[in-house]
């Protein structure tokens, strides 16, 4: 993740030292101010604010010939426009590259669980994105799972699907002869194993850090943003922790 806001940060005339520790490991420092976790891949460079590379997201996926199919990191290593692709997902990330994918010509389904995709926002968003990717051309398969994918003796895939809306029976359908086959359904936070409860991190259930709306975790001076805490955070999440270590405390300024 790319620090976006520089312009904004030379506007304010403040300059932030956050520090870069790599903290996939199991020995994590207690002493640690102004850390940012992250789940994502970005790359170690000098940058003017520096982003800490601590609990990518893992796909986790169970069932028979789930590993045939690749995430939104193999799609950015496609060589070759695939012919027939398939997308599973109803998030943003799946709803771009499903666009992608069948406005550069390949044919394109996306299977989604219930009616809509897009669904955390607002209604009218998710209705009109939803009707404007089938008048696309894009194959909407809805309240739709995969059951298991195969792959044939030509290298092709053939994803078997159970379809269920409300009132009728679950239906068993296959899409034959698929080149790339997309899951595009959301990480879980890679927090196991780096023991943040001696950092005095608090996690959720799930093993999410626990944050607030300015992306402060119960440690004072270290943030989590991205999939890490389990909150639909686009590009723009990056700047409540610009916000909340430039400003003063909470509830004496706000800023958009």
């Amino acid at each position: 993740m790319s620090f976006k806001n520089k312009s904004n940060v030379c506007m304010l005339g403040i300059s932030l030292c956050v520090k870069l520790i790599n903290a996939n490991s199991k020995k994590c420092k207690s002493k640690l101010n102004n850390v940012v976790l992250t789940c994502t891949n970005a790359a170690k460079k000098k940058q003017f604010c520096y982003w800490e590379r601590a609990c990518h997201g893992l796909c986790e996926i169970y069932f028979a010939g789930a590993s045939l199919g690749i995430t939104s990191d193999g799609f950015f290593e496609l060589e070759e426009l695939p012919r027939r692709s398939v997308v599973v997902g109803a998030g943003y990330i799946a709803v771009e590259i499903a666009g992608i994918l069948s406005t550069l010509g390949s044919k394109t389904s996306l299977l989604i669980r219930h009616d809509k995709v897009l669904r955390t926002f607002d209604s009218m968003i998710s209705a009109n994105c939803t009707q404007e990717l089938e008048n696309a051309g894009i194959d909407v398969w809805k309240h739709s799972l995969v059951k298991s994918v195969t792959k044939s003796s030509l290298g092709l895939l053939e994803v078997t699907v159970i379809s269920s809306a409300p009132g009728h029976k679950p239906t068993v359908s296959t899409i034959p002869d698929v080149d790339c086959l997309l899951w595009a359904i959301g990480r879980n936070p890679n927090t196991e194993g780096l023991n943040l409860d001696k950092l005095g991190l608090k996690l959720d259930a799930t093993g999410h850090i626990v944050v607030d709306e300015f992306q402060n975790t119960s440690r004072k001076g270290i943030y989590a943003v991205g999939d890490v805490c389990g909150k639909a955070l686009l590009t723009p999440g990056n700047r409540p922790v610009l916000h909340s270590a430039v400003l003063p405390p909470r509830g004496s300024h706000t800023c958009d």
